[in-house]
């Protein structure tokens, strides 16, 4: 769905389609044997730097009570 190599651009969309459920995401969270995060693979071209969030994107992150976890490469 997103055209790009940098994370935070399809972290956006995510976040777009969760909140756009997020009656369906807070029962489903209240469940008492389910839980979910959000979950990446980032892989580095050249070794170096890594997947970054905006400040944003973290406080959306936040408020949905949803973690985020990278395997990086």
């Amino acid at each position: 769905q997103v055209e790009s190599r940098d994370v935070r651009r399809h972290l956006d969309w995510l976040l777009e389609q969760i909140v756009a459920a997020q009656e369906v995401l807070r029962r489903m969270q209240s469940e008492p044997d389910l839980w979910m995060d959000v979950f990446c693979y980032w892989r580095s071209t050249h070794g170096q730097g890594g997947p970054m969030l905006s400040p944003k994107q973290m406080q959306r992150l936040a408020e949905l009570d949803l973690t985020i976890g990278f395997d990086c490469y």
